[in-house]
């Protein structure tokens, strides 16, 4: 499966784990919905690089319900077991 990670107007890209890692973090840490965890990487930029280069930020909460919409549950619990979601 290719995943549905750009935004056709200015092709920005984020890395499937660097989206995982955001996302986990954010529920994590008690964000409930995409505005939530969009903010939570606005607001934690700095500490989210400590473990990915972030080079486009993170994604606006538009973007990550859109990518999760097409995900789905079934195809994120594939792709989550195969990713190296802390760097070495």
């Amino acid at each position: 499966m290719k995943a549905p990670r750009s935004n056709i107007r200015n092709q920005v890209r984020y890395p499937l784990n660097e989206i995982f890692f955001l996302v986990i973090s954010a529920v994590v840490n008690n964000m409930n919905d995409w505005d939530e965890i969009a903010l939570f990487g606005k607001e934690k930029i700095d500490w989210l690089k400590k473990f990915f280069p972030h080079e486009k930020d993170t994604p606006c909460e538009t973007k990550l319900s859109r990518f999760f919409a097409k995900v789905g549950p079934e195809s994120f619990g594939e792709h989550y077991g195969k990713m190296d979601l802390i760097p070495s």
